[in-house]
């Protein structure tokens, strides 16, 4: 059965965050939406109560048909309620909220109520042709996608053309920032003018080349190299993890978590050599791989995207 999104988002709410809003919510005006919450949180470990049962505790009268805009409409406040007060302490822009709020649905792992506010907010921001928003979401798509959905073909496909997808938007964003950037050139050219004379106003900027860009870019060398370890097989893959290792220093500069870095790419390392059956260095590297497993382990800094990782190699699956 489906159930509504305000009961969803209820029963994914971690015990400690459901006691915190239910401390706050005493403080509101609304006794309905604090007795609407109370009877919500009682049953969020079962199947969503049933409207006429809900009404009664809230309103304190028998359901009606006649009547159901008022038990909807407390739905509704209390939805947007809640999602203000899992924003309370991040930024109060609309736009940014948005992308905010299904972070923290994915974080919940309320996976369906973050596809439905997900396509409801692609489809306001196509709308409004919110570009910023847009590569937010789209990011946002991509790491449901590889963290939440199992490993298949049709999974794979899709996330290569959401992949595609995204990287057009990316070239739509820097070609706006850029002619953005171009007016207030323009307007500082135009006031030096009136003080002296100028040869020129600055071109347009028309051609750029990424390669060129690259060359004095470490971090972006640094992703270069491990966009291409994700297609690469056999010993080509081999020698690409082996430099990108040997580089340890910028691993740890770039990687938000180093140590579970290290052992993803140890671990991919190990299972190349096992695939081309060099069993002895397979071995070796497993077992560096797993001191950094366990370092990682320790400090519970593992996320999905390492178990998504881990877990495949572990048991030989790929």
């Amino acid at each position: 059965m489906k159930h509504s999104k305000l009961f969803s988002l209820v029963q994914h709410l971690p015990e400690k965050e459901t006691a915190l809003l239910a401390k706050n919510i005493k403080t509101h005006k609304r006794d309905t939406m604090q007795k609407l919450f109370a009877a919500l949180v009682k049953s969020k470990k079962e199947d969503e109560p049933r409207p006429e049962d809900v009404f009664k505790t809230v309103f304190g009268k028998k359901y009606a048909k006649s009547s159901d805009y008022l038990l909807r409409n407390e739905y509704r406040l209390l939805y947007d309620w809640l999602q203000e007060q899992m924003l309370s302490n991040l930024s109060a822009d609309t736009k940014t909220d948005v992308a905010l709020f299904l972070h923290d649905l994915l974080r919940l792992k309320a996976f369906e109520l973050f596809e439905e506010e997900y396509h409801t907010a692609w489809k306001k921001a196509i709308q409004q042709d919110d570009i910023d928003l847009l590569v937010r979401l789209s990011d946002l798509n991509l790491t449901y996608y590889l963290t939440a959905k199992p490993q298949s073909l049709t999974h794979a496909e899709l996330m290569a053309e959401l992949s595609q997808q995204r990287l057009g938007l990316l070239q739509t964003q820097f070609l706006r920032s850029i002619r953005k950037e171009e007016i207030r050139l323009k307007l500082s050219e135009r006031i030096i003018s009136a003080y002296k004379q100028l040869p020129d106003s600055s071109a347009a900027l028309e051609n750029v080349s990424l390669a060129e860009l690259e060359k004095t870019d470490l971090y972006a060398q640094y992703l270069s190299q491990r966009a291409k370890i994700n297609f690469a097989r056999g010993d080509e893959k081999i020698g690409l993890l082996q430099a990108i290792l040997a580089n340890e220093p910028i691993v740890r500069k770039y990687e938000p978590a180093p140590e579970e870095a290290l052992c993803r790419f140890l671990i991919n390392l190990a299972q190349e050599y096992y695939l081309l059956m060099h069993f002895k260095e397979s071995v070796s590297y497993y077992q560096k791989a797993y001191t950094y497993f366990n370092q990682v382990s320790r400090s519970g800094t593992r996320d999905a995207y390492f178990e998504l990782h881990h877990v495949p190699y572990a048991s030989g699956r790929f």
